[in-house]
């Protein structure tokens, strides 16, 4: 370089140092005004975003710049210049951080680029272009704020080389600015959101906390939630803890067919609102189009956000909004309806216990009312007939019948109905149905549990009713008191008025309780009444029966006779009588015939074959025609046969009795007797020898035409005759042993000395020693005939019945 050289390039080096150092001077005045601009700004991001975009004109070249922010996986570009001509915002979804604005937002660098298509191969980010001539330069650098990387800022241009290091700097001071005043601005928006959210959850909150009604709360809630959120629709789900199932419960949509179909229910575990009822955790889908727990119930649904309604661990429901457009909901809305969702329990679970207050007063009233109508019924009919209106009144059902068990023929018998006409009732009642043809009577019978019973399987469930009546969802209720199943009520409504609710089936179950034991306090009291009229009936029996037996014995010079009669219930099988006969005319064909007397003492001492009423009619019927066939005066071998075949003729009843019938003179001791299967009256002598009457003969009514034999004995002066019935000698004590015949001999020959009367009760009091407590097992009969010696005036005659 020459001198002149060397002197001209001073001056010039020194005015391009000037130049540069003015337009630096003016770049960092620019600078201080943009980012004075800038920091100054409203916080409001939109608005700043505008701004930085104005600011930035002023000092680089924006025919071509982007402003664009990041949420999540979406990358929105608020400010968007293409050539000079203004852009609407644009949305873009940057999965796995693609492109550019991916490589800027996953590194946090800036990039300057001189030449696309130059530098193309080696950039770490191929472009993702939104314009039909993409740009030859451009500069990226991002909005960092901290460590995040909020956004990105571009310039470019469609000539390549149109930017530089500086321009790099520059933008890159801008974006610093930019990005602390978008933070700040975020932040703003971030908590005015939040409040504004927290206000419109209040509202909804407060909303919810004044209503008690959960008919009226749910739907209130859901429009609530739409209308200040601006969802697309809003469902409410609780849980049936009968079920364990959720039900629909309300919801914004309408239509609801799904929801009808499904009847309003839907399992936990099934679909997205299952998932979360079952994880208890909320569940945000937000391209429902992936999701394979997604059910479509309402058309257009896009994304799907479901929350469970918890209160502390326990499930109360799950609310689940829905979008018609994908990547809907976001962290805000997950707080917002996570908030909601706990207010909502909340209000849910006060609106329970109040409606559970409610219903408890509603119940205790309704089981009031049964109460009072049932204690107002005066026989079992009028108590039936309040007891099938009550249901109807009370619960809302269409009809009722009450179905009484009869055990001894395995059948139910519909005693009582209301609400079908009375030709329906008139042919199903009083009409048994078998057990086996009523399955659902059978099973609520055997098991004293309800049943509820729907329409697709009422058929089958009681054909007998369906078949007569017409019937929709049944509901069959034990009648049951003191453990025993008396019964069923049986409940009807129609198909669509719903399944049977908690409410309905608790007011039901207390007027079945309350029913059973009026039931059974009206069956016992006509039990009672039957009873009451059965044993007057007895007694008037036993007052006929005893009439029929003789009260006194006969008075025969030179004899003494005593008996006893006692029966083991109130009437008995057991009887003895006595009569006088005059002879004359029997004894004419062997004897001369003679005007004076030929009296003689006719007795008996029988025994039925069983006890109680059948046995004292028997017992009547049997005297009857003893004594009707012994009158004439005939022997006792006659008069036995001539009595079986009158017996045997007329008696159905398969009973038979047993008979000594003895013929007594009393001139000369001579007794001629015949014995029809009876126990051997015993014979004790004055010389203390024991002798049976016994003869060949059997029961009376057994064989028409059977045959018998008599024979005959001389009773000697101090010789006893004791005639006894099984009932003697077959009592037993707590060892079950029998009395026997030896002990009875052996109390008459410690008493043969005493009267007749003394020895019949010697025998009854050594009798009540051997059974002690026992109740008498048979009755208890006994004839005594005593001969006096010569000359000793009678005795006469002692009774004891």
């Amino acid at each position: 370089m020459s001198a002149r050289d060397r002197g001209s390039w001073l001056p010039r080096s020194l005015a391009a140092a000037f130049r540069t150092r003015q337009r630096t001077l003016r770049e960092l005045e620019l600078l201080n005004e943009v980012s004075r601009a800038i920091i100054r700004s409203e916080l409001d991001v939109d608005a700043l975003c505008e701004l930085v975009y104005r600011e930035a004109s002023k000092i680089l070249d924006t025919s071509w710049f982007h402003l664009g922010l990041f949420e999540g996986s979406r990358y929105t570009l608020k400010v968007r210049v293409i050539d000079g001509v203004r852009q609407p915002p644009l949305t873009v979804d940057l999965q796995g951080d693609e492109g550019l604005m991916g490589w800027v937002r996953r590194t946090g660098r800036a990039l300057l680029v001189e030449d696309f298509a130059i530098e193309l191969a080696s950039l770490p980010a191929r472009p993702r272009y939104q314009a039909e001539h993409p740009p030859r330069s451009g500069i990226y650098v991002p909005l960092l704020a901290g460590d995040e990387v909020l956004g990105t800022i571009s310039v470019q241009s469609e000539q390549p080389h149109a930017f530089d290091t500086n321009d790099l700097r520059l933008l890159s001071l801008i974006a610093d600015s930019a990005a602390a005043a978008i933070a700040k601005a975020r932040a703003y928006d971030a908590l005015r959101q939040r409040i504004q959210q927290l206000e419109l959850i209040g509202k909804v909150s407060r909303q919810a906390a004044m209503l008690l009604d959960l008919d009226e709360l749910l739907p209130s809630v859901v429009r609530l939630i739409r209308d200040e959120f601006g969802y697309y629709h809003v469902h409410l789900f609780t849980l049936d803890t009968a079920t364990g199932q959720l039900l629909f419960r309300a919801s914004t949509a309408a239509g609801q067919q799904f929801w009808l179909a499904r009847d309003q229910r839907i399992a936990v575990g099934e679909g997205i609102v299952g998932y979360v009822a079952e994880r208890r955790r909320p569940l945000m889908a937000n391209d429902v189009a992936r999701e394979p727990r997604f059910i479509l119930d309402v058309p257009g649904t896009k994304a799907e956000l479901a929350v469970p309604l918890l209160v502390g661990d326990e499930l109360i429901g799950v609310l689940d909004v829905q979008s018609d457009r994908p990547n809907a909901f976001d962290d805000k809305d997950l707080f917002v309806i996570t908030t909601l969702a706990d207010q909502i329990a909340v209000a849910i679970q006060s609106a329970n216990a109040y409606t559970e207050q409610q219903e408890e007063s509603w119940t205790l009233a309704a089981l009031l009312q049964t109460a009072e109508n049932i204690a107002r019924a005066t026989d079992l009919e009028g108590l039936l007939a309040t007891i099938v209106r009550l249901p109807p009144l009370l619960i809302g059902c269409d009809h009722s019948a009450v179905f009484l068990y009869r055990r001894e023929a395995e059948t139910f018998v519909p005693v009582a109905a209301y609400g079908w006409d009375d030709a329906l009732c008139e042919a199903l009642l009083h009409r048994p149905i078998r057990a086996g043809d009523a399955p659902l009577l059978e099973e609520v019978r055997a098991t004293g549990r309800l049943l509820a019973v729907d329409d697709a399987a009422r058929d089958a469930a009681l054909p007998q009713l369906t078949e007569r009546c017409p019937v929709g969802r049944l509901l069959a209720l034990p009648l049951t008191a003191r453990a025993t199943v008396l019964g069923v009520l049986l409940l009807d409504r129609q198909a669509q008025a719903g399944a049977w609710t908690a409410r309905q089936i608790t007011i039901a179950a207390g007027i079945a309780n309350q029913a059973a034991a009026a039931i059974e306090s009206a069956l016992l009291a006509q039990q009672a009444v039957e009873q009451e009229r059965l044993a007057q009936e007895v007694r008037v029996a036993r007052e006929i029966q005893t009439a029929l037996l003789p009260g006194a014995a006969p008075r025969l010079p030179g004899w003494d006779l005593a008996f006893a009669w006692r029966a083991a219930r109130t009437v008995g099988g057991d009887f003895y009588d006595f009569w006088m006969l005059d002879r004359r005319d029997a004894l004419a064909a062997a004897e001369e015939p003679t005007d004076e007397p030929e009296l003689h003492c006719g007795f008996v001492i029988a025994d039925v074959s069983d006890k109680g009423v059948p046995a004292a009619l028997f017992m009547a019927l049997s005297r009857s025609l003893i004594r009707a066939a012994a009158l004439d005066g005939s022997s006792p071998a006659r008069v036995v046969e001539r009595a079986n075949r009158w017996i045997a003729r007329d008696s159905q009843s398969g009973m038979f009795v047993t008979l000594f019938y003895g013929l007594l003179d009393p001139a000369d001791g001579l007794l001629q007797f015949a014995n029809a299967g009876h126990n051997p009256p015993l014979l004790l002598r004055h010389d203390g020898a024991v002798e049976t009457l016994g003869t060949t003969g059997i029961a009376l009514g057994v064989i028409e035409s059977a045959p018998f034999r008599e024979s005959q004995v001389v009773l000697e002066p101090y010789d006893v005759l004791v005639c006894y019935t099984d009932g003697v000698t077959e009592a037993i004590n707590a060892a079950e042993e029998e009395y026997g015949v030896a002990r009875l001999i052996d109390v008459v020959q410690r008493s043969r000395d005493q009267p007749a009367a003394v020895l019949v009760q010697a025998i009854l009091s050594d009798l009540a020693a051997h059974t002690g407590d026992r109740p008498a097992f048979d009755d208890v009969t006994l004839v005594v005939l005593k001969r006096l010696p010569t000359g000793t005036p009678d005795q006469g005659a002692a009774t004891s019945r």
